[in-house]
């Protein structure tokens, strides 16, 4: 009789089709490039820039990150409907508080103004939002 090779053959097969180099991305969900030079010293991500984006009012105000075909969750939301994968490997440390990582509230916040509908999704900021 030969061994089973089900579950081996399962594994790998969930293993292959979890590591894509990139996400799947809604296109159609507004946002913008945006990018460290806009946010300066509050800018919280090791990456230099990405896109923003709300997904849509189905998923609640989720907010989300894209960079190199990956896509991150930024917020509740974005990671409860598991639109991305988690922020912490480009989410910075905070230099000013040792342990911790970069808030990523103005981030965040100005990704949803996409969602209410109060961002232009062609317009480049030049300004960091307010605190």
């Amino acid at each position: 009789m030969r061994p089973l090779v089900v579950v081996p053959v399962a594994a790998l097969a969930l293993l292959v089709t979890g590591c894509s180099a990139s996400d799947p991305v809604n296109e159609d969900a507004p946002g913008r490039e945006i990018s460290k030079s806009v946010f300066g010293d509050q800018w919280p991500l090791t990456v230099d820039s990405g896109r923003l984006r709300c997904e849509g009012p189905q998923y609640h105000g989720a907010v989300t990150f894209e960079h190199e075909g990956k896509v991150y969750a930024l917020n509740g939301p974005a990671t409860v409907g598991k639109l991305g994968r988690s922020v912490s490997p480009i989410w910075a440390d905070d230099p000013t508080a040792p342990g911790t990582k970069k808030a990523l509230g103005p981030l965040v916040a100005e990704g949803l103004k996409f969602c209410r509908g109060t961002a232009s999704s062609t317009q480049d900021t030049t300004a960091p939002p307010a605190e």
